[in-house]
């Protein structure tokens, strides 16, 4: 899977929230929350959120009932009395969802879900330490960045 047809997928992940009216900076700013709770799971660092907020517990819900609980969850995973990780704090600051619908929401969460249990087994991300493996018998091998 090549990363413009990732870009291809989310983009048409918009027709949902452009019928719902959200505006290109809100879908971005949607997509944004909902992604990185599911980048959280895939890199198995869920234990900064507070167990209730997790991705599974997210998926596991519907309709009106996951409208709910993900207007709380934006709230409190801005509020450091609740979320306890200074990250969390300040990518949720404020956080708040422009999204009416409940089916609109379920479905961007049910599409992320199944489009990337499908096509990606690993969230690609960057990292800022370089990783080498170079046998130990090579002599002279300089490497560069």
């Amino acid at each position: 899977m090549t990363n413009n047809e990732i870009v291809q997928k989310l983009w048409k992940m918009a027709d949902v929230l452009r019928d719902d009216g959200i505006s290109y900076q809100n879908y971005v700013t949607e997509l944004t929350y909902i992604l990185f709770l599911k980048m959280m799971k895939e890199q198995e660092t869920e234990s900064v959120i507070p167990k209730d907020y997790r991705w599974d517990n997210l998926v596991s819900k519907e309709g009106l009932e996951l409208k709910k609980f993900y207007k709380k969850l934006l709230q409190d995973l801005g509020d450091p009395d609740v979320a306890k990780d200074k990250r969390l704090n300040m990518i949720y600051a404020d956080a708040s969802t422009s999204i009416d619908e409940p089916k609109n929401l379920e479905k961007i969460i049910k599409d992320i879900q199944k489009y990337l249990r499908e096509n990606l087994p690993v969230i690609p991300y960057a990292n800022s330490q370089q990783v080498l493996g170079i046998r130990s018998n090579v002599k002279g091998f300089t490497p560069t960045p």
